[in-house]
């Protein structure tokens, strides 16, 4: 019941089709949706009676692997150092444009909060777009260093054609980060 509440609720939830081994063709939500859909009901505390018996670390655990289900290609945050809470929210799109051809787009989320996303915040001061998500334990010690916060962000922009999914460090964190890459 709760979770026909949520779809309803959620129209705009991203929707793939897909093919079956008997050839029949179905649509069904992405191991994401799974995961906000958990994530809800762990701040809820709704997940404490489950038959799994899982710790909140533990549903933690699982949620982000819903997310990052393939860890090779994926374009989550350095885990040697972002490793704080995790957070799904939807957030909308704010293209700002500056001098010498310098766009950046900047995320409002519901709760009034802007952030970046990795690779736009990098791609504005043309640095290596790939710099906040290479896993290496030596960067996790500059991440450290510059003070940003471990928690991770993933927004969700929702459009008429399509859902976006990326993650996103706060205005502070990207001070911090152009800061370094200015000295």
């Amino acid at each position: 019941m709760l979770y026909n509440h949520f779809i309803c609720k959620h129209l705009k939830l991203e929707i793939i089709k897909v093919e079956l081994p008997n050839k029949m063709q179905t649509h069904v939500y992405p191991l994401s949706v799974a995961a906000i859909y958990l994530q809800k009901l762990l701040n809820k505390g709704r997940l404490k009676l489950h038959r799994l018996k899982l710790s909140n670390d533990e549903w933690l655990s699982l949620i982000t692997a819903l997310c990052n289900p393939v860890r090779d290609k994926a374009v989550t945050p350095n885990p040697y150092f972002f490793t704080g809470d995790y957070r799904v929210t939807v957030a909308k799109a704010l293209p700002i444009q500056f001098e010498n051809n310098i766009s950046l787009e900047v995320l409002v989320l519901r709760s009034g909060e802007y952030r970046i996303e990795h690779r736009e915040g990098l791609k504005s001061i043309s640095s290596n777009p790939g710099w906040l998500v290479q896993y290496s334990p030596s960067k996790a010690k500059v991440f450290s260093r510059l003070k940003l916060s471990t928690d991770t962000v993933e927004c969700r922009i929702i459009t008429d054609k399509e859902i976006r999914s990326m993650y996103a460090l706060s205005l502070d964190d990207w001070l911090s980060v152009w800061e370094y890459f200015a000295n």
